[in-house]
């Protein structure tokens, strides 16, 4: 009897799914198991190139977690399954909305309960307190997460400052006299090396635990500079979100606008936020320790 894995997934620029398409490569191309794959679809689809305004608009939303309405995902929920992907993004410091809407969602605890599941990210580089909030979400519906895999964009850290908004706003991908934007061709193509350990893993029965974990396949790396500026960030988007969100209507994208440019102001304040890191974990490595821990698990991978 064939395996079946369920693959949800939401890719608004399409890289996302093309992740998800590659990691179940081997797994398709195998002829043992059956791959489903279910997009998730707003009912009111995002833009894409975003344009500045929508780009602000769902700041709030992403930020509290009040993400609108997603179509019903076409599952049989009667259909088992012995594996589950869930593709995500990461917005503003947070899983995207639609991510967002189908664990709060009736088919989610349907669907996810007593089901492996494995999350799949591709973001700019800082998906750490995404992470942390996806984990607690698919708790909340009863899924047990099994691995961890994430792609990061290609370029340098500060010239995805510049290419990546450029890409979501603009719709132009390629950098100039920087890399493009968004994960790298060959690291999308990498994703069939890990699909091959899935493969061997439901060959030989259940997925009990984490694939990948001391298999030699790297799937993440935690960096340790963005633990405390992704931290504090969080905070303070928190509060412009909810000034933003209970502002009038006529007051919403000005408001949008300060926060991009105090974003902007502000990034200088990552590198000394991120020194005081380095200084925590030598004044009290347990909760520094027990950060990372959170973030590296289940699947491991380098911390650096």
């Amino acid at each position: 009897m064939k395996k079946r894995v369920l693959v949800l997934c939401y890719s608004q620029t399409g890289q996302l799914k093309a992740c998800a398409q590659s990691l179940t490569g081997p797994l398709r191309e195998s002829g043992e198991v059956e791959v489903d794959f279910v997009e998730l679809v707003p009912e009111k689809p995002y833009p894409f190139p975003w344009g500045m305004k929508a780009f602000l608009s769902v700041f709030p939303q992403s930020v509290l977690g009040e993400p609108p309405p997603i179509q019903p995902p076409a599952v049989d929920p009667a259909k088992k399954y012995d594996l589950a992907i869930l593709a995500y993004q990461v917005w503003y410091l947070s899983p995207a909305p639609p991510v967002v809407a189908f664990l709060r969602s009736p088919q989610a605890e349907a669907l996810l309960q007593g089901t492996p599941l494995l999350a799949l990210c591709a973001c700019r580089n800082m998906w750490q307190r995404g992470w942390v909030e996806l984990k607690r979400l698919v708790a909340e519906v009863g899924g047990r997460i099994v691995d961890h895999v994430v792609l990061i964009d290609q370029g340098p850290d500060w010239s995805t400052f510049y290419t990546t908004p450029r890409w979501l706003i603009a719709g132009k991908k390629e950098g100039g006299p920087f890399p493009p934007a968004g994960v790298s061709p060959q690291a999308i193509a990498g994703l069939r090396a890990p699909g091959e350990r899935l493969l061997e893993a439901l060959r030989r029965g259940p997925i009990e635990g984490s694939v990948f974990a001391g298999s030699g396949v790297e799937v993440l790396e935690v960096r340790r500079r963005y633990l405390l500026p992704e931290m504090a960030a969080k905070r303070v988007f928190r509060l412009w979100a909810k000034l933003i969100h209970g502002a009038g209507p006529s007051l919403k994208y000005p408001l949008g606008l300060a926060w991009f440019f105090w974003l902007l102001f502000s990034l200088p304040l990552a590198v000394p936020i991120a020194l005081s890191g380095e200084l925590l974990r030598l004044l009290n490595p347990s909760w520094y320790r027990e950060r990372i821990e959170e973030l590296v698990q289940p699947s491991g991978g380098p911390v650096r």
